[in-house]
């Protein structure tokens, strides 16, 4: 089954501001996106080339493959992803609509394994496109107001039991 989503935000801070904390942070989405709790970088030979990230559905692996700093885009492929999935790629653009307002837009595309896939998709596609849209209002949070979102930092609280129960 595949799972596509087509999401985008206006933000009220300038195009370099968005391009700061989606592109040069990009390893660090887990800082103020609820539904990643962790992230950290993936090097080769001291260049960044991916992120590790735990996320509600497991943990994903990605590989940046499209990088284009003059039309502010990017791109990245998963490489390693929980087993329900089978491939995942997303699109990231970022577009100025004046000096001091932007527009982001994601266009990931999904395929679950067939038999998740027939017997969870619907649930998982739902579930996925209220995750992305919190992760958009996430994004217009940290963007405008210098913080993560008050539910991320709840979020922070469970992950840390989480991790505390998995850990004895």
């Amino acid at each position: 089954m595949k799972l596509n989503f087509d999401k985008q935000v206006e933000l009220n801070v300038p195009t370099e501001k968005v391009w700061d904390i989606l592109a040069h942070n990009y390893e660090n989405v887990g800082e103020w996106a609820t539904i990643i709790p962790e992230s950290a970088p993936r090097k080769e030979h001291g260049k960044l080339v991916g992120r590790m990230c735990s996320s509600t559905y497991g943990d994903v692996r990605e590989m940046i493959t499209h990088w284009d700093e003059e039309n502010l885009t990017y791109s990245y492929e998963a490489d390693g992803l929980p087993s329900m999935f089978k491939s995942g790629k997303n699109i990231w653009k970022i577009e100025p609509i004046n000096e001091q307002r932007s527009r982001v837009k994601m266009t990931l595309r999904m395929e679950m394994n067939p038999l998740p896939g027939l017997f969870m998709g619907w649930m998982i596609k739902s579930k996925m496109g209220k995750d992305l849209d919190g992760f958009m209002e996430d994004l217009r949070h940290f963007a405008e107001k210098g913080t993560p979102h008050p539910k991320k930092l709840k979020s922070v609280e469970k992950w840390k039991k989480y991790k505390a129960g998995k850990a004895a």
